[in-house]
């Protein structure tokens, strides 16, 4: 039985993949999506999403 990777390893093998092999849209875009996942849960203070100011389209 293996045991799982840190939050940490497991970022650097997102990143390995993502810059090591083709991945497809679909598949570039999950890896992105697990790794702001993971750097999440190692940094829960900076989970605020509007704090860097309104998203795209809207009005200030």
């Amino acid at each position: 039985m293996t045991t799982p990777l840190s939050d940490v390893q497991a970022i650097a093998e997102v990143d390995r993949r993502l810059n090591r092999e083709d991945p497809t849209a679909l598949d570039r875009a999950r890896l992105i999506a697990r790794r702001k996942k993971l750097y999440d849960q190692l940094h829960p203070t900076n989970e605020n999403p509007g704090a860097s100011g309104p998203e795209p389209g809207e009005t200030a």
